[in-house]
């Protein structure tokens, strides 16, 4: 019986392993079939765009041998590198074009394979003439468009198409905390393109973090920024990097050189960058490009026609990322997204040998369930032996149960004996119970009505108790008067056992008269009647514990940085009062106060400068505020007062004024002198409203209104701000859709010389033209484009046109002066504003000295020592800096002398009534007189009659501007203005 089972439990393992192998060589057999037939020898030529130094050029490379050089007898292939990453101007191009002309006279190509945009483009330029009727296949062409290849056949191919969302939506998964988002971009074709794919993007995801496009910039550049920025920001790299000489840095090098030199993480969407420095992202695979093009060229060179062949639009690129990188920046694994690619990760057996480890758990497993088999049998024999011996063990039983009786009264002696060594122990637990635990034991014999503690009483009320006392007379020098009633009754409810336990908290005092808040618990013993006999318990000292949630009560209720009461403790006394004055008929006034200009003082001079202003502004307010107000802070740089029993709204204003008058003078703080100002918003209760959120919002919207018409003010509010709001809001979203739409456009009014009454300089001045709105004033869109920083971009578009526009004029011959660009606090206080000047100027190639900030003294004062160091940079660049509107803001000369300017214009408001007021006139003529002695010339403004002209003249001011001579006008009208005045003056 034994061998037949063993037989066949051998003969199942054998069976088991070959159906396992059988399995195994299925699952990883390969079938390849592919057959291509060729009667003779194909000709393929390569054409790339970069160099083959380049590792995207050589991954494609690799890709297409892969494919192509599968047969080398059969396919004959040439490699042409364009090198267009060194040097892609128009002379170079002819000189590729002229050397292919003679090269390729007599070769008959078979297909073309054109990598990148360059190549591309040189081949839909001259293919026709260098290649007729050659199949060309395409790939890595970077935002493909269709209609590049109108009038072009024999085309198909692979669209390069990076994944910039993804990458940068994998920046935000990777790091939660991430708050600024650098573009590194450069100038080449494709790089452009990237650049504005990234720029749609960007807008949409704006809300996420602040992005920063840097074109064509160095790795000292890039640390500048970085260091500004500080720390939660990341690196996106879809252009390459420069070296100071200009030239391009091989996408190999730049990880080495930012693993040294940008503490920063930096990711890329190509994959032949990775394992240099850089952590990764949604990258394409360049091997996969060429791949797929050696394909669809072998489809051709099969005979499949090429116009059957459809475009491939999207090759799936996938998250990889460089472990080393991934460990430096300690990235938290679980934020890796699902199936992404590791590269440089350290060696795993299980991952390289997967089918080996799972063949063996496999072969383990069904051994295993055959030996669980065989074990259920051989235990079945066993259970029957068993059955056996326990007959016999029951009979053995009979006697040994008659010895153990003996032994048990014997043992039962032996443990009479140990009873006093036990009776000792437990009194020695006792007593250590008693001497180890922080808690005072107590314990009240309610019969003889004793009660008794133990010595860690007097640990925690520095005194002892009367044994002989009564509870009674304990409870009395031992309870306040409000606390009797509660221990009482909690007692009682106890003893008559209404409940399981007695528990209580109550304040005493210790021996020294401290404030002790005490946690006593207990439980009573009961006769067979159920009559509590005797209680024991503890008492805890629970002082820490309350002062700890008396603080956590506080914080609900009051801001930690100002010590005022925060928006939930506001909307609790703000219901009571509309609940009061509903009842009794009272009057009051919600305040909403918003400091203007916060953010700047935080982004120029740091948070803890910040903080501090926000602390001296709340001691400030809190110390000019009557009995019957109270201020709070709800968050940011916001503050709310609540001012109840207000009957006369006289009352209202003056607190309004006193907080205004608190920020005529600059705040000091930490030797430093910050300027600020508040915008009020005031709405009344219950004539504006007796819902507490509705009050608040009124308030918030009035005070909105404040901040619309100049700030440092206070406006009531009025249902009609609603109107204004939408307003403001529609004129928001338009403008933000204005550049796009191209509905913006400058205006130019030009500035005359006195002697020659020429052109000599034209101010840019931006004009708005919605579709939906019609024409725009400035005065309404301007202050909402600077509210919101869309004057940032729209900044940027300006100086770029008008640099543009002034180098065409230079171009053409006209010798038209500067061109004078206004600048609000906005765009002077923001990060990228040097570069953006830069920018535009080597853009356009005009002259720095043909260029003109101007800046009024209001944006100047705030943050004065930031605004001269800003102004000196562009004064080194070679810039000119004009102080527009001079007279109408702080006029100081102690500020005047030391600031880098070079033209100072007089507001229009001096010139108006010059002709007919004397006092003018000698205003104007000093502010020249001064100005000439101090080496500044003088732009008088609004210049509109004869007589005015001729006494500014007479003041040997330089130039004038104003509808004298003309009122803003497009481009293309100034060159018609330009020959007029030159033919007048001839």
């Amino acid at each position: 019986m034994n061998k037949l089972l063993l037989k066949r439990f051998f003969l199942i393992i054998i069976f088991a392993l070959c159906f396992i192998l059988n399995i195994r060589i299925y699952v990883n057999a390969d079938v390849v079939n592919t057959d291509i037939s060729m009667n003779s020898s194909k000709k393929v030529l390569v054409l790339h765009s970069y160099s083959e130094n380049f590792k995207w050029i050589n991954n494609i490379s690799k890709g297409i041998n892969s494919v192509l050089d599968n047969d080398s007898e059969k396919i004959d292939l040439s490699y042409v590198y364009m090198d267009m990453k060194k040097v892609k101007d128009k002379s170079y191009i002819d000189a590729l074009y002229n050397l292919h002309k003679i090269k390729y006279n007599d070769i008959k190509f078979d297909a073309i394979i054109c990598s990148d945009n360059d190549a591309l483009n040189y081949i839909i330029k001259y293919g026709d003439d260098l290649f007729p009727n050659t199949p060309i296949v395409f790939c890595g062409v970077n935002n493909f468009d269709k209609s590049l290849l109108n009038g072009h056949k024999n085309y198909t191919g692979i669209v390069e198409t990076i994944d910039i969302e993804s990458t940068i939506k994998g920046i935000f998964k990777l790091q939660p905390n991430v708050k600024n988002i650098i573009l590194v971009c450069d100038s080449t074709a494709t790089g452009k393109l990237n650049e504005e794919r990234a720029k749609t993007i960007t807008k949409i995801l704006k809300s996420s973090a602040n992005f920063y496009f840097c074109t064509d910039t160095n790795i000292k550049n890039l640390q500048n920024i970085l260091s500004n920025l500080g720390n939660n920001t990341a690196i996106l790299h879809i252009g390459q990097l420069k070296n100071s000489d200009g030239t391009f840095i091989n996408y190999e090098k730049v990880g080495s050189l930012l693993w040294k030199n940008i503490n920063a993480t930096n990711y890329i969407c190509w994959d032949f960058p990775l394992g240099q420095g850089l952590l990764g992202g949604k990258v394409i695979n360049s091997f996969e490009q060429g791949k797929i093009a050696a394909e669809i060229t072998l489809r051709v060179l099969n005979g499949e026609k090429i116009d059957t062949i459809p475009i491939v639009k999207e090759i799936p690129s996938t998250y990889t990322f460089d472990f080393n990188e991934l460990a430096k920046f300690k990235i938290n694994k679980k934020n890796i997204p699902a199936d992404s690619i590791i590269i440089n990760k350290p060696f795993s057996f299980y991952e390289k040998y997967k089918d080996f480890v799972l063949t063996m758990i496999s072969i383990i497993s069904v051994l295993l369930i055959f030996i669980i088999i065989l074990a259920v049998n051989i235990n079945r024999r066993r259970l029957s032996e068993k059955k056996l011996i326990e007959n016999y063990s029951e009979l053995s039983a009979v006697y040994e149960e008659l010895t153990a009786t003996e032994e048990e009264l014997r043992a039962q002696y032996d443990e009479l004996q140990q009873g006093g060594e036990f009776l000792r122990i437990i009194e020695e637990r006792y007593k250590l119970a008693l001497e180890g635990s922080n808690d005072a034991i107590w314990e009240w014999d309610i019969e003889k009505n004793k009660f008794f503690a133990s010595d860690k009483w007097k640990n925690i009320a520095g005194y002892g108790f009367n044994e002989d006392g009564s509870l009674k007379d304990i409870l009395e020098n031992l309870l306040s008067h409000e606390d009797k009633e509660p221990f009482v009754n909690s007692l009682l409810s106890h003893l008559d056992g209404t409940t399981p336990f007695y528990k209580c908290e109550f304040k005493t005092r210790d021996k020294h008269g401290n404030e002790r808040w005490l946690y006593i618990r207990g439980k009573a013993l009961r006769n067979k009647d159920g009559r509590a006999f005797k209680m024991a318990g503890s008492i805890s000292n629970i002082t820490l514990r309350k002062i700890v949630e008396e603080k956590n009560k506080y914080l609900a209720y009051y801001d930690s940085l100002t010590s005022l009461p925060n928006r939930t403790l506001l909307m609790d006394k703000l219901n009571e009062a509309l609940k009061a004055a509903s009842k009794n008929s009272e009057k009051g006034a919600v305040f909403f106060i918003d400091l203007d200009n916060f953010k700047r003082v935080n982004d120029t001079l740091g948070h803890d400068y910040g903080d501090k202003l926000l602390q001296a502004l709340a001691i400030a307010i809190n110390n000019i505020v009557e009995t019957n107000t109270t201020v709070y802070r709800m968050g940011g740089d916001e503050f709310s007062i609540l001012m109840r029993d207000a009957d006369y709204r006289e009352d209202i204003i003056k607190t309004c004024n006193n907080i205004i008058d608190i920020c005529k003078k600059p705040f000091k703080i930490d030797g430093k002198q910050i300027f600020s100002s508040v915008s009020i918003g005031v709405s009344l209760y219950p004539d504006d409203g007796i819902d507490s959120s509705l009050l608040l919002k009124n308030a918030d919207t009035a005070m909105y209104k404040a901040k619309d018409l100049g700030k440092n003010r206070y406006e009531f509010f009025d249902k009609n701000m609603f109107d204004e709001v939408l307003k403001k809001t529609k004129i928001e979203k338009g403008l933000r859709d204005a550049l796009e739409n191209n509905e913006l456009e400058l205006y130019y009014q030009p500035q005359i010389d006195c002697k020659t009454t020429k052109i000599q300089g034209i101010e840019a001045l931006l004009r708005w033209k919605s579709n939906d709105f019609g024409f725009v004033s400035p005065a309404d869109f301007i202050p909402i484009a600077e509210e919101t920083s869309l004057i940032i971009p729209i900044g940027e578009w300006i100086f770029k046109t008008a640099c543009t526009q002034g180098k065409e004029w230079l171009d053409k011959g006209y010798n038209l002066g500067v061109i004078a660009v206004n600048v609000s606090t906005v765009q002077l206080q923001h990060i990228d504003f040097l570069n953006t000047v830069k920018n535009a100027l080597e853009e356009s190639k005009l002259p720095p000295e043909l260029l003109e900030i101007e800046i009024t003294e209001s944006v100047l004062m705030q943050y004065l020592d930031y605004n001269i160091d800003i102004l000196n940079k562009l004064r080194q660049l070679g810039i000119n800096v004009a102080l527009d509107d001079f007279g109408t803001g702080y006029s100081s000369l102690s500020y005047l002398r030391v600031l880098p300017i070079n033209n100072l214009k007089i507001d229009k408001s001096f010139i108006d009534s010059i002709h007919s007021n004397c006092k003018n006139e000698s205003v104007v003529y000093g502010i020249i007189e001064l100005a000439h002695k101090m080496n500044l010339n003088v732009v008088a403004e609004g210049v509109e009659w004869q007589e005015q002209f001729d006494i500014l003249r007479s003041m040997n001011c330089e130039r004038v501007q104003g509808y004298l001579f003309s009122k803003p006008i497009p481009a293309d009208k100034i060159e018609d203005l330009n020959a007029l005045m030159t033919s007048d003056n001839n």
